[in-house]
Formats: structure tokens, C-alpha cells, sequence
């Protein structure tokens, strides 16, 4: 069950973007907007201090080829050397046609960003998420519904999540698309 957020226990003086620190806020996030979803993946994103798993159908050029999550992704690649990310997706095709400026981050730093195509016999519910280091969690059921919910300190959550991106990343395929981008 999500619980709604609550507001009061915040300081007055912040601003609610500086509320949302990554394994110190144990409120949840509600979203039902594109706009919502990057200010959340953005603030999660940024605050990393070594590992992002992504599962997205396709990365949604709507959301990851925004330039600050572009920037927070490739900051923590560059961070030290035992970053990762880990984008994990359904279907490569639209990355393929569209050519998302993520795609560049991901060729500038192959050694810490790690991109795989799920294998199409492999069962999946169409959700998507964003696990953050040990506890961030956001998470919507329907990859193309922008709903869900974020949460800043969840280890419980994220490593339930984080089990579930694990088996789909075991039953991975290549691409040949992805293998033309030099990917």
C-alpha cells in the first residue's frame, strides 16, 4: 500500500526539491506527471553515490533524454570507478530510431554504464523503475502511465525491486540494433 505524502514533519524554511534526500526522507512521493517524474528522478538520481539501475521499456525519451538526468547519469559514471548503471529495457527499436542523446553518454562511458535488451520470451509486467544506491525507490506500474511513486529511504522496497531488475537482467539478449549504435 503507498501512503500518501506528509508534509509536516518538513522543515518550513526548505525548499521541497532539498527535502527529498536520498536515505534520510522516509515519506512517499506520489507523481501523475511527466514533470513530476524528472523533478523525483532527477533529485534521486543526483544524490547517488554509486549505483542506478534503470528498467524502462524503451528509456522514454520524454524522461531519461532530459539534460539534468543526462547529467546526473553521467556524473555518477564518472564518479569513481566502482559507479554503475545499469539501464535494463524492453525494446531497443525506439532508441534505435530516435536517437536519444543518452545513447552518447552511454558510448562515452561504456566501462560504468551498462545497457541490455530483456529477451522478448522473458515474461514482464510493463512497470518501470528507478532503484537508487541501497534505498531510493520510484516505481510506476505501467511503463507509459507517468503514475507511481518515489520514496528516498526504502531499503526493504529496494532490494525487493532490486531482486526482481536482477532476474530480468539474467535473461538478457543481444541486440543487433544496439550492436549497429556500438552499444
Amino acid at each position: 500500500m503507498v501512503n500518501v505524502e506528509d508534509n509536516s514533519h518538513r522543515h518550513p524554511d526548505k525548499d521541497s526539491d532539498n527535502s527529498s534526500l536520498l536515505g534520510k526522507d522516509d515519506s512517499t512521493h506520489l507523481f501523475s506527471s511527466p514533470e513530476k517524474l524528472k523533478q523525483l528522478t532527477t533529485s534521486m538520481i543526483g544524490q547517488a553515490n554509486n549505483k542506478v539501475r534503470i528498467l524502462s521499456h524503451h528509456l522514454n525519451r520524454e524522461i531519461f533524454d532530459d539534460e539534468p538526468i543526462r547529467e546526473a547519469i553521467s556524473k555518477l559514471a564518472r564518479a569513481h570507478s566502482r559507479s554503475t548503471v545499469e539501464l535494463l529495457i524492453v525494446d531497443e527499436h525506439p532508441l534505435v530510431v530516435s536517437t536519444q542523446r543518452l545513447l552518447e553518454v552511454v558510448r562515452r562511458l561504456p566501462s560504468s554504464i551498462h545497457l541490455k535488451v530483456i529477451n522478448k520470451a522473458y515474461p514482464y509486467d510493463e512497470s518501470a523503475m528507478v532503484l537508487v544506491d541501497r534505498c531510493g525507490v520510484i516505481f510506476q506500474k505501467e511503463n507509459s502511465v507517468y503514475e507511481g511513486f518515489a520514496t528516498f529511504n526504502s531499503p526493504g522496497r529496494n532490494k525487493q525491486l532490486s531482486e526482481v531488475f536482477e532476474q530480468l537482467w539474467s535473461h538478457t539478449s543481444n541486440s543487433q540494433e544496439l550492436r549497429q549504435l556500438r552499444l
